[in-house]
């Protein structure tokens, strides 16, 4: 069996590339047939629905189709598309990563973004969650340190902590560190996406109070 797979190895490494090959030119002529659909439908959205009479909910449901989400809507569409056109999916996806410190509103009768937070307190926030985020990793040492306090309380025997008992825990732990770690990584990418496009959409800053 050995021998034979040393047989057909070197008929493998020839032919190896072709596949490589053939892969390649698949996921291309796959990226542009994706591509020119987008185009279509960039050209459809404009035609109809940018700065054209149409119901709210139908340019809505346009804007969220052009761009795959129903996190935006055409106000937002709209707005990158006269502000900001140069790379505008890629923008749309700071957008949608971005609308936990931003969103949008109609001022002077022009939609615009605004924000509570200056780039500067982004910035803390995003120093903030990182740190947090390498002191969630104690969370995973929680279950230990519980076993240790109740084997150490003084004045009372020991208490007994079984398999199962140590594993409900660990379970515990591990569910509460990876929701932690998803909430401080969900709001960094979000501060972080914010102050990508702060500039680039002048993004209105609005004090809370």
């Amino acid at each position: 069996m050995i021998d034979l797979m040393l047989k057909l190895l070197p008929i493998f490494l020839a032919i190896g590339p072709l596949f490589v090959w053939l892969d390649k030119s698949q996921r291309f002529s796959h990226r542009r047939k994706f591509y020119a659909k987008r185009i279509d439908e960039v050209k459809t959205y404009v035609n109809k629905y940018y700065k054209k009479e149409a119901s709210e909910i139908e340019k809505d449901c346009a804007a969220q189709l052009l761009v795959g989400s129903e996190k935006v809507g055409h106000l937002e569409v709209d707005y990158i598309i006269e502000y900001y056109p140069q790379r505008f999916f890629s923008v749309v996806e700071d957008v949608i990563t971005a609308r936990h410190f931003i969103k949008i509103k109609i001022i002077d009768g022009q939609p615009t973004f605004i924000t509570h937070y200056t780039k500067e307190q982004l910035v803390r926030i995003n120093i903030i969650l990182a740190f947090l985020y390498f002191l969630s990793l104690g969370i995973l040492y929680i279950n230990d340190l519980l076993v240790v306090v109740l084997n150490w309380l003084p004045g009372i025997s020991p208490i007994i902590v079984n398999t199962n008992i140590y594993f409900l825990g660990f379970v515990f732990s591990l569910s509460l560190f990876i929701m932690t770690i998803s909430m401080t990584w969900l709001y960094f990418w979000s501060a972080e996406a914010t102050l990508k496009i702060y500039d680039k959409l002048n993004i209105k800053y609005i004090s809370e109070d």
